[in-house]
């Protein structure tokens, strides 16, 4: 019971039973969206040979489900507000469970891919309540320390999910990947159907959903998505169709918020300048994650000349890192207080990225690895500071708005990372073809990158401190 800093004494066993079945739920609301993520990508190679697909198709496994989460993350805020908490996340569990029954039953790419998109949506709900449930079934006093739960258990879903997925790969059949989700996944039913605290059906019978700003923000989301996870593949039109989609449909959704007594967004929500300030720094801290996720690899095998386990096994390192930085994170904002806590977070984060740029130059991988210490820490001290600070700003009927935006800041910064980081560490080698450059231009284009992703990262902490003021 030291984790929840209570005296056992002083709690009844009951009590004590429901605060550890809470925080079960609350970890697996964030673990099982992760591990479903990550279990897959080792899987692509067999796919494409069992169900004879190319590899662009069986790519669409991850993309499909990472633009259910992207699309429906904002909007599962809201029915979480709308409709209750513990309703949505056993409905989403319900989906999860279904869809994996269905993807592991599969026999083309195709129904795969159309599974995974529904697997998607149940991952999405479930995210999208995992900040808005720290900040409500949690005492007030706790929400750093849940924050930091959510950090650790996100990082542990994403390291286990490679390692598991290529032992069940070498073991068994692809399809058991997705069975092996199953036995979790009820569990977590069985313990939210139990543990959760019961919603206000009242508050929940007197609202009702805007279908058609759903809509219109499910669509900005997904073509906004698209363009930015799949821009190198599409044609200019393309495109530019796309973009004047997002931003028709984006327009429309706003205009559509305006004295709605049913908006699907309070727009009041985006007055907080300090607030803003610190879902665009979330935007960043995870685009500079994931840039380092692609840029890494290229050099640690061109130029410290590791073999493809050796890259795996240092690109490892960060989510256990993660795993086991996330809770204390989360004590220190508790101790702290979020504002001190997510200013040295984000400095740590800068630190490690100018680490990054500089330290492999010097001592190959182990500079590597250095900055890899440096930097994940920092990011899960920020990130459990950043979301106690706007979980606890919100009224609690707007707590899942907050978390979706949360949870979409972050998305959209990791699809961005991935498309920004690989675009400008190409741009400054001058060709995409890596193994034909030579090793100083390898060093100047990785050091490069990592110089405007630090500057990027300084324009946030400017921001923070000057809208560092009550709202």
């Amino acid at each position: 019971m030291n984790d929840c800093n209570l005296k056992a004494k002083n709690i009844k066993p009951s009590k004590r039973l429901s605060l550890y079945g809470t925080l079960f739920c609350l970890g697996m609301t964030i673990f099982i969206p992760s591990l479903g993520m990550s279990i897959v990508h080792v899987v692509l190679p067999t796919l494409v040979s069992e169900l004879e697909t190319t590899l662009s198709n069986a790519n669409w496994v991850v993309i499909s489900y990472l633009f259910s989460i992207t699309s429906l993350v904002l909007v599962g805020g809201v029915l979480g507000d709308r409709f209750g908490r513990k309703r949505l996340i056993l409905i989403s569990l319900g989906i999860f469970i279904f869809a994996s029954v269905f993807a592991a039953l599969s026999s083309n790419i195709w129904t795969l891919i159309g599974v995974r998109m529904a697997q998607g949506i149940g991952a999405a709900f479930l995210l999208s309540q995992s900040f808005a449930l720290a900040g409500t079934a949690l005492p007030k006093n706790k929400t750093g320390e849940a924050m930091g739960l959510l950090g650790t258990m996100a990082a542990t879903g994403t390291a286990l999910g490679p390692v598991v997925g290529g032992l069940i790969v070498e073991w068994f059949n692809w399809s058991f990947i997705f069975w092996a989700m199953l036995p979790l996944s009820v569990v977590s039913y069985y313990f939210c159907h139990v543990f959760l605290p019961e919603d206000n059906k009242e508050k929940a019978e007197s609202k009702r959903l805007d279908l058609i700003s759903t809509v219109l923000l499910c669509t900005s989301l997904f073509c906004f998505t698209l363009l930015i996870s799949s821009s190198a593949s599409l044609s200019s039109q393309t495109s530019t169709g796309l973009l004047g989609v997002f931003a028709l449909c984006l327009s429309l959704f706003i205009n559509r918020q305006k004295d709605n007594e049913d908006a699907l967004i309070r727009l009041n929500l985006f007055r907080n300048m300090y607030r803003n300030t610190l879902l665009v720094a979330s935007f960043l801290v995870d685009a500079t994650a994931m840039a380092t996720l692609v840029v890494g690899p290229f050099y640690l095998t061109y130029v410290t000349n590791l073999s493809p386990a050796n890259v795996g096994l240092v690109m490892a390192i960060g989510p256990f890192v993660g795993a086991l930085s996330g809770y204390p994170a989360g004590r220190i904002v508790d101790y702290c207080g979020s504002a001190k806590a997510l200013i040295f977070g984000l400095c740590q984060v800068g630190v490690g990225v100018l680490c990054y740029a500089s330290l492999p130059l010097f001592f190959g991988v182990y500079g590597y690895i250095v900055a890899l210490f440096i930097m994940t820490p920092g990011r899960q001290l920020f990130h459990a500071a950043n979301s106690t600070y706007v979980i606890n700003s919100v009224t609690n009927s707007e707590k899942g708005q907050a978390s979706g935006l949360l949870n979409l800041s972050r998305n959209l910064g990791l699809m961005t990372g991935a498309s920004i980081g690989g675009a400008l560490f190409a741009l400054f080698l001058g060709t995409e073809v890596v193994s034909s450059v030579t090793l100083e231009q390898l060093n100047t284009a990785y050091a490069s990158t990592f110089s405007i992703v630090f500057c990027l990262l300084m324009f946030s902490i400017f921001g923070i401190l000057y809208t560092n003021r009550r709202p």
